[in-house]
């Protein structure tokens, strides 16, 4: 196993609400932060894949027992930004009472503040996607 470096904390000394935390992604404690679940401390937030719509980054957490507990987290701007971040949310917490496991566990859909244009996120549990295809028969099974 290689060791991978880690990069030195992002932090916005401008901001009220930035915190020092590893990681390549400066994340607003006031706002996305604070969507997390209780109990859990703040370990990093790094970029994470490409969207043409969106920024994206990981949030990595502990939990008081010590296990790593990890969430994605998108942003987006404008009126725009705010439907579709809120229709994701939205559909995911459907699809999560209808189907529990099917899709990432939404946790927070909001605004943040202080941002120049109005910046909308949505934070989920992280999911590690693959190129893989499911079983079409156990994914179909599922659905029906």
């Amino acid at each position: 196993m290689t060791a991978v470096a880690r990069p030195a904390p992002v932090v916005d000394t401008t901001a009220p609400n930035q915190t020092e935390i590893a990681g390549n992604h400066t994340l607003d404690t006031a706002n996305d932060a604070t969507a997390l679940p209780s109990g859990l401390k703040l370990i990093s937030a790094e970029r994470y894949g490409t969207s043409a719509w969106s920024a994206t980054a990981s949030i990595t957490t502990r939990a008081q027992d010590g296990t790593e507990v990890r969430f994605f987290v998108k942003y987006a701007t404008g009126d725009h930004g705010s439907a579709q971040l809120q229709g994701e949310f939205k559909g995911m917490q459907e699809i999560s009472k209808t189907v529990p496991g099917l899709a990432p566990k939404p946790y927070h859909f909001g605004k943040l503040d202080g941002s120049p244009a109005p910046t909308f996120f949505f934070l989920c549990e992280f999911v590690n996607i693959t190129n893989n295809l499911p079983d079409p028969k156990a994914l179909g099974a599922r659905l029906a």
